[in-house]
């Protein structure tokens, strides 16, 4: 009995007071409001995990279902074949598929013809793979067209000057001579036209 009532004076004597009895009953309420907030955030994080387990289920569920409509009806139209009579021999299509694979296994490859086709270069020789050759692509028609249109200008411009008509394929500077100086053909091409 002494010690308590020593204890209770040790107590009273040693009580915090002012903003120290304050802030000695603000921390249960604030550790409480912490330890609540954490409660919530893991039941939420549960609730989501739960959730997205059951979604996964379902996916797995309806997959399932589909895997088994899929096999009812193959077992149903096999009994439909029985019952028919239709029923393909398992061993001829195998073979005819073989055959087919080895056929066109042994067959040699030759891509140049088909390269130089799809390049345009005219330079491929269609007998290789059995094609004639074929006609220009719309875009070179139209960069044909526009180099005959600049040949014929320069053409016409020199027959008014009274001078001799160059070559329309030559890639090199004007002669000094000329009075119209000479677009280059790499000009043309650099600008995509």
């Amino acid at each position: 009995m002494q010690e308590r009532r020593r204890i209770r004076l040790d107590r009273a004597t040693h009580r915090p007071q002012g903003l120290g009895a304050l802030a000695q009953k603000k921390e249960p309420t604030e550790r409480q409001q912490r330890e609540t907030s954490a409660l919530a955030r893991q039941q939420e994080l549960q609730t989501l995990t739960a959730q997205r387990r059951l979604r996964t289920l379902e996916l797995v569920e309806q997959r399932e279902l589909r895997s088994l409509e899929t096999a009812l009806l193959n077992e149903r139209r096999i009994e439909e074949r029985k019952r028919t009579g239709r029923e393909p021999s398992p061993i001829e299509p195998s073979r005819a598929h073989m055959d087919l694979f080895n056929k066109a296994a042994k067959k040699p490859i030759d891509l140049t013809a088909e390269f130089g086709q799809a390049a345009g270069s005219g330079e491929a020789e269609g007998g290789a793979s059995g094609e004639t050759t074929r006609e220009p692509a719309p875009e070179s028609e139209v960069k044909i067209a526009r180099q005959r249109r600049t040949r014929d200008r320069s053409q016409d411009a020199e027959r008014s000057a009274g001078t001799k008509p160059t070559d329309p394929d030559r890639d090199d500077d004007p002669s000094p001579e000329s009075p119209i100086p000479r677009r280059r053909k790499c000009r043309d091409f650099d600008r995509g036209r």
